[in-house]
């Protein structure tokens, strides 16, 4: 499959993964090999995986959930050195700010208030980066019966905090009530606060629903809004 990309970080960050991320092909996930690369159209040349898309209705999936779940603690399970300087809570504040400041005139500014007052980056502290896909949704999943799951599209990909691909599954009820994302946690096996992941979720759906306006994809939109609607009306987590 060709494949080209329209900026150079994201045809990097593509490239680095599909080459340098190999080592975590196993049997609960798969990662395309990269054939041949060229940066002066920016584009990739990559291996296709069998499989197809989840479809419809892929949340009530709790096999789908563990399959994922199994496939991304491979991923965020192998050893990297992490040489940014910046903490993911600084850096997720960041993040935040720029998207916040995108998205004045385009979300209603009540709205982006209670976003701002919800989100504690804080709740990030002590936490790590690890090797994360950054773009996980039934779009980039392929599924078949005699192949481990397959991820592709990893334009997005680079080291963060692994709970930022947790949270692209989750619709931002508590997670007793959210039993997809409860069961891809359970497989994944790793700790999953409920602060932490608000937090993801909440710069997720900035970004997204920001993102989808402008797009005009009143679809995506509408999942975004209801994602920081169901974060900014529930309480806390004790």
């Amino acid at each position: 499959m060709l494949k080209r990309y329209r900026s150079h970080r994201a045809w990097r960050q593509a490239h680095d993964a599909l080459v340098g991320w190999q080592d975590a092909t196993g049997e609960d996930l798969r990662i395309p090999r990269l054939l041949d690369a060229d940066v002066g159209p920016l584009s990739l040349l990559i291996e296709h995986l069998p499989g197809a898309r989840p479809g419809d209705g892929w949340r009530e999936d709790l096999e789908l959930a563990r399959r994922l779940g199994r496939g991304l603690a491979a991923l965020h399970g192998m050893p990297v050195e992490d040489r940014d300087p910046v903490s993911l809570a600084e850096a997720c504040a960041r993040r935040m700010e720029a998207w916040l400041s995108r998205a004045r005139g385009t979300i209603d500014p009540a709205l982006l208030r209670s976003v701002a007052a919800r989100f504690r980056p804080e709740a990030l502290a002590g936490r790590s980066r690890r090797r994360c896909h950054r773009d996980v949704e039934p779009a980039n999943v392929l599924l078949a019966d005699d192949a481990p799951l397959g991820l592709i599209d990893f334009e997005h990909a680079r080291l963060d905090d692994p709970l930022v691909d947790i949270a692209r599954t989750w619709d931002g009820r508590p997670l007793a009530r959210s039993p997809f994302t409860a069961a891809l946690i359970a497989a994944w096996g790793r700790p999953a606060p409920e602060a932490a992941l608000r937090v993801h979720g909440l710069l997720h759906g900035v970004a997204t629903w920001c993102t989808a306006e402008r797009a005009g994809d009143a679809a995506r939109a509408a999942q975004s809004r209801d994602l920081l609607t169901w974060i900014i009306e529930t309480p806390d987590p004790a």
